[in-house]
């Protein structure tokens, strides 16, 4: 099968200024290295799109997650197994993979560490509420926010794909869940979800709309790096209130003339008056969820249970052909998608 078969890859071609564009990616055809000992042939099905694939198109990055011109655009993917020459794995098995933005790979069989069985969910849910997006809610709601019965957790970005899982899971702990979210349409999948408010962060009274979403104050955040959120959560939390941080803003959501540090004296003065437990969820932990490595036992039987059983509802938006991945990651980017964004090799 080899000896004809080849690998069609999206590649960076130019780093971007700004927004991607058409130009700043190619696509390529490139020969399948011979498959030794210990290797399986993989075949994608599905590939996560993912904001990362954004920032590590930057040059000198500090943590060193760039990508030259030329490389293969990273990504989780939900791979089909076509040949095995490793015990493990045999055709037909559905592994979580990282192989990128790309058709087919080659890759060491101990490298798999997780199957994907469609009697539990189905596959594409492993890049998404089954994957690395609902394990972040998974850590940050049972590690870090702890919510308690009768308790409030706010959590933006509640339509998508960690912030629904949050808050379904914050509601399995009692707690009342306010979600934050953008648009009439996701406003109303979040109340379908029986969140016990939804606040839509564009509205013109969106401060006093989530103050009066929280009579009671906040108990637990889910930061996920948007200003203007956040800069109207804090003053609303409790005493000895925890806040998980997911993500951080981003050059663009700060505001012209304001410094990244503008909101810190803020920002300490709640967290030292209040009492706050503050803690991140940085690629330490992703080392835990890394694609690839997504075994959390806790995790897989947790989540499976609910998949099954219906108590865990979620959303997928699904582009179709490699050759839609840039475009697809230009839609995340803009905020138009409505659930994980996955791309189908048909």
């Amino acid at each position: 099968m080899l000896a004809s078969l080849r690998t069609h890859q999206i590649v960076l071609a130019s780093r971007p200024t700004g927004e991607p564009v058409a130009a700043n990616f190619d696509v390529r055809s490139s020969p399948l290295p011979a498959l030794g000992n210990g290797d399986v042939l993989l075949k994608t099905r599905y590939l996560s799109i993912d904001i990362c694939a954004r920032g590590v198109m930057e040059a000198d990055r500090p943590d060193g997650a760039s990508i030259a011109p030329g490389d293969v655009l990273g990504s989780g993917a939900i791979c089909e197994v076509l040949e095995s020459r490793a015990q493990a794995f045999k055709p037909g098995d559905c592994v979580l993979a990282h192989v990128g933005w790309q058709s087919h790979a080659v890759v060491a069989g101990r490298d798999l560490k997780r199957k994907l069985h469609p009697k539990v969910a189905p596959v594409s849910t492993g890049l998404g509420v089954y994957g690395l997006y609902g394990y972040i809610a998974y850590c940050a709601i049972n590690e870090i926010v702890r919510p308690r019965a009768g308790e409030t957790v706010v959590v933006p970005s509640a339509a998508g794909p960690t912030g629904a899982a949050a808050a379904q899971m914050a509601r399995q702990h009692g707690a009342r869940v306010v979600g934050i979210t953008s648009g009439a349409n996701k406003v109303a999948w979040c109340q379908a979800l029986g969140m016990d408010a939804v606040v839509d962060r564009l509205s013109a009274d969106f401060a006093a709309e989530l103050a009066n979403a929280c009579p009671q104050g906040v108990d637990g955040f889910l930061e996920n790096g948007q200003r203007a959120v956040h800069r109207v959560v804090l003053p609303l939390m409790n005493d000895l209130g925890r806040v998980a941080i997911c993500a951080l803003p981003s050059d663009g959501e700060v505001a012209p003339g304001l410094g990244r540090s503008d909101h810190l004296p803020a920002l300490l003065e709640q967290i030292f008056l209040k009492r706050l437990s503050v803690r991140g969820f940085t690629e330490r932990d992703v080392l835990r969820v890394h694609p690839q490595q997504l075994v959390d036992p806790r995790f897989v039987a947790d989540m499976g249970g609910w998949l099954r059983e219906g108590r865990m509802q979620y959303r997928e938006d699904i582009m179709h052909g490699l050759e839609q991945a840039p475009a697809a990651l230009t839609r995340l980017l803009r905020g138009e998608n409505f659930g994980k964004l996955l791309v189908a090799l048909d």
